[in-house]
């Protein structure tokens, strides 16, 4: 079991990027493979009810496509919502993303806790592998999130002459 933390700032204002990023949908897949790292490869969403979600993904990791399960329990109040993961029979994850507001648009901070299940997840677990994977490739997705919503939600920069 590990924790790590990350946070990374958007330009687009909270009360924008919030619904926009927690607007889970199928189309998720093309938006990474634009923007984020392409490891995403299809996404079917289960809306439980306004709050709560499951997502059913193939996601490729380390070479290899593997299914993921993503339960979302949305706390809009708070800006923020909470997801458990789960890597196929490699590793599950509990995350909390909150969505602070601040001067020129938001900070999104994930808080994470892993847990390695697989033998060979184990092993890369002790020799630190795994944590510096795992932080890279969810920063690496955020910023993409983050980058895809800046381009949809912001206008167009004024052009120079």
């Amino acid at each position: 079991m590990g924790k790590f933390t990350i946070e990374e700032r958007c330009a687009v204002p909270r009360d924008r990027l919030y619904p926009w990023y927690t607007d889970f949908s199928g189309e998720d897949a093309q938006i990474m493979a634009r923007y984020g790292t392409g490891s995403l490869l299809e996404r079917r969403v289960e809306k439980l009810d306004d709050r709560r979600f499951v997502l059913r993904q193939r996601m490729k990791v380390m070479g290899r496509t593997i299914p993921a399960t993503i339960r979302i329990e949305k706390d809009p109040e708070a800006f923020a919502y909470d997801a458990h993961l789960e890597f196929g029979a490699l590793a599950s994850q509990d995350r909390r993303y909150t969505f602070l507001e601040e001067a020129g648009g938001t900070l999104l901070r994930m808080e994470v806790e892993y847990a390695p299940i697989a033998r060979s997840v184990r092993f890369l677990d002790a020799i630190g592998f795994l944590r510096r994977l795992d932080m890279k490739e969810s920063r690496a997705t955020t910023v993409g999130y983050l980058r895809a919503a800046e381009a949809e939600l912001l206008p167009p920069a004024a052009p120079r002459s």
